[in-house]
């Protein structure tokens, strides 16, 4: 191995160079740009969880002073389906205020536009709907003989693998293990709430928006395809984003009503999406049933493994969390197998969020592997080392570099892991009980392409743009310190500019890339 270079700026500790910027209040966000001629507008939703809107009643709403406009599937202009960018996509699988149906409840339906923010809100309250209601299950458990296996993720991504003979090994194996578990609905609830302000310029055919997005490029591919507007006439701004943690990396219905009311309005429309509604309009972790089967020898070596992964997903979407695409790859064994199967409820899609799959799959499997170690009464840390691996089992080539077994062997020094009891809820101090364990996460590197433009000054100013986007992890200083290293140049002489679709194309922030 190369010795690594030192360096003069990248990991150097410094503060971030849009710190000022943030803490004295003048970083701006999406709902903070100032657009001449702005409206407002505020959803409605739906009360019912499944089933056809039957009429609208606007008559009080329309009558507020400043209501410019009221968009529902009736009036509302056309659009399509925003296609996908690169490790991106719409999180739902419909465009909204297309039609009548009514696939969760929350759903929104429309949208109030007015002068004011507060009248919007007012109109919005207003508004009567009136439903044919239709039967509707909102829980896995409620449907459970319904799931149906699903093969790959995003077309692509294949799901379900095996080696071996996993069942069998199962069932001749001294030890066996088999064991459920549970994950629940989380959401990513950012510290900034998602928000929108989209203009549309109907005379030169241009769309602007500022948008709360962790891929402003894709973003724009996306929005281009869904109203039909050249790329290169369709612009998206984020300078600043207040996290995202995947909620913010798809294209949601709330961000197609801003545009489409600024498209039947013909004015600049802000949307700011409430911290209510954040929990029924941005997606989140997908619930999941999952089983874990381990056989192994009386010594611990592992015989079988398999690993079968239950997610809830939206009637009318096929987001998978790939909670076992990782297990393959942890432990050394001849006899694997993982499954994923779906099934459908009447609630919002789900969507990535903070190593989706990895760690709802992991969580369960390392469960299972203490459950083992207990069976065994073998120490756990001994367990993982029995099955170590160098070679990725998925794919049967070695890791370039793997430092696990030193962790074990740190963590377990470091904790007093030797202190360790066997037996779980005999150590106490005073009313508490103390646990210590060990567990196993793992996460693939993931790159995806992106392009950078670096003009350099007269007076050796350098000025760095690109597509990219900074969600709060730090982007503008690092890319401020690569630049200083390639080009050996003091910081304060360079100006970092991102955040807007119109520099050189880059990817989505997401996936730890």
């Amino acid at each position: 191995m190369s010795e690594i270079k030192k360096t003069t700026s990248v990991g150097k500790p410094i503060s971030r160079i849009d710190g000022f910027l943030k803490v004295t209040g003048r970083a701006t966000y999406a709902a903070e740009w100032q657009v001449p001629d702005l409206a407002h507008a505020v959803l409605i939703q739906s009360s019912i969880a499944a089933g056809e809107i039957e009429s609208f009643d606007l008559r009080e709403a329309l009558g507020v002073s400043g209501v410019i406009d009221i968009l529902t599937f009736e009036n509302s202009p056309k659009a399509s389906m925003p296609g996908a960018g690169i490790g991106t996509g719409p999180g739902e699988s419909f465009v909204p205020l297309q039609s009548n149906e009514v696939f969760y409840n929350g759903q929104f339906i429309g949208a109030v536009v007015a002068k004011t923010f507060e009248a919007a809100r007012h109109a919005a309250s207003l508004v009567r709907v009136r439903y044919q209601e239709k039967p509707s299950k909102t829980s896995i458990d409620d449907r459970l003989s319904e799931s149906f296996e699903k093969t790959r993720m995003m077309g692509v991504l294949k799901l379900n693998k095996h080696k071996g003979n996993a069942e069998q090994a199962f069932a001749d194996a001294p030890v066996k293990i088999e064991q459920k578990y549970s994950t629940a609905m989380v959401h990513h609830a950012p510290m900034e709430p998602s928000a929108i302000i989209a203009a549309w310029n109907k005379k030169q055919d241009e769309l602007r928006v500022y948008d709360s997005t962790q891929a402003v490029a894709d973003f724009a591919k996306m929005y281009s395809k869904a109203f039909k507007i050249s790329l290169d006439r369709t612009q998206v701004i984020a300078k600043f984003i207040g996290g995202g943690f995947g909620g913010k990396g798809s294209v949601w219905p709330h961000q197609l009503i801003t545009i489409l009311a600024a498209q039947k309005t013909k004015r600049p429309i802000k949307l700011s999406v409430t911290r209510e509604q954040m929990f029924t309009a941005i997606g989140y972790r997908a619930t999941t049933r999952q089983t874990v089967k381990l056989g192994a020898e009386r010594d611990g070596t592992l015989l079988s493994l398999e690993h079968h992964s239950l997610n809830a997903t939206a009637v009318n979407n096929d987001y998978v969390e790939s909670s076992a695409v990782s297990t393959p790859t942890l432990y050394k064994v001849k006899n694997w197998k993982v499954r994923h199967d779906l099934i459908k409820v009447n609630l919002q899609a789900p969507t990535f969020m903070r190593a989706p799959g990895e760690a709802t799959g992991s969580f369960a499997l390392e469960s299972a592997m203490d459950e083992l170690a207990h069976e065994l009464k073998l120490d756990p840390i001994q367990l993982a080392l029995k099955n170590y691996t160098d070679v990725d089992n998925a794919n049967g080539r070695p890791y370039t570099s793997k430092s696990l077994r030193a962790c074990y062997e740190r963590g377990a020094k470091e904790f007093g892991w030797a202190n360790r009891t066997h037996t779980p809820g005999t150590r106490r101090e005073g009313d508490w009980l103390i646990g210590m364990g060990v567990a196993l996460a793992h996460y693939p590197t993931r790159l995806f392409p992106a392009k950078a433009e670096v003009e350099v000054f007269e007076d050796g100013r350098v000025e760095v743009r690109s597509a990219t986007q900074d969600i709060g992890t730090g982007t503008y200083t690092i890319m401020a310190q690569v630049a200083a290293e390639v080009l050996q140049i003091p910081l304060e002489q360079i100006t970092i500019k991102i955040g807007d679709s119109a520099f050189p194309r880059s990817s989505v922030s997401g996936g730890s890339s």
